[in-house]
């Protein structure tokens, strides 16, 4: 069943933009009401892996997922010089890999 939801901006109790969610329509969830909201500040780059799965509502920690991200072939290059340079080391310390 095609829905049509408006927009919802998000503000803290100062007044302050947190964010704004546009109109959404389509087949599409209904908005839960949002009587309280906290945040979860991240390292830059930090999600650039992972799939958000949700937060946890008792200890307000992510749910996450890691997606796998394949090497690049610069990146696969440097991981069998790596790889190498691990085995020679190992083969001239008398095998302490």
């Amino acid at each position: 069943m095609e829905k049509f939801i408006g927009a919802r901006i998000i503000a803290n109790t100062s007044g302050e933009l947190i964010a704004i969610l546009h109109d959404i329509s389509g087949e599409v969830l209904d908005r839960p009401d949002t009587t309280e909201i906290f945040a979860i500040d991240l390292p830059f780059g930090f999600l650039d892996d992972k799939k958000i799965m949700g937060v946890n509502p008792e200890t307000k920690e992510l749910i996450y997922e890691e997606i796998f991200k394949p090497l690049t072939p610069e990146e696969q290059k440097i991981k069998e010089l790596e790889d190498e340079l691990l085995l020679k080391a190992d083969v001239e310390n008398g095998g302490i890999l």
